[in-house]
């Protein structure tokens, strides 16, 4: 797609960054924003999968960090933000409300084998 003369990615596809091949997202465009679901892999290991609001992980997803340790939930502007579960490296669970990226008073669950 074009606009005002400029291609724009627009649609499903692929982007690889020039700097880190190991960088890369694969999803949905919008006028050359990651808009919709998508999957983006971060060189360090770490990886969101998830909805995307004008390039931001924004309505459901999975973020897998590099150690393992995973959240699953609802993220607002690239945080995780409402009721969600994050699992640390050793397998203990934690739920309960993510507020901003931070989730105090969160309920300590179980420890799940691995």
């Amino acid at each position: 797609m074009k606009k005002d003369g400029v291609m724009l990615r627009h649609g499903r596809g692929r982007f690889v960054d020039g700097a880190s091949e190991d960088q890369t997202y694969e999803g949905e465009w919008c006028d050359d924003m990651m808009q919709g679901r998508g999957t983006f892999c971060y060189q360090s290991g770490a990886k969101y999968e998830g909805e995307f609001v004008a390039n931001k992980y924004h309505g459901h997803g999975i973020f897998v960090f590099p150690d393992g340790a995973t959240y699953e939930g609802p993220f607002e502007l690239n945080q995780m933000h409402g009721v969600g579960k994050y699992t640390d490296a050793q397998g203990v669970v934690w739920s309960g409300k993510f507020y901003n990226g931070v989730g105090p008073g969160l309920s300590h669950g179980s420890v799940v084998a691995k």
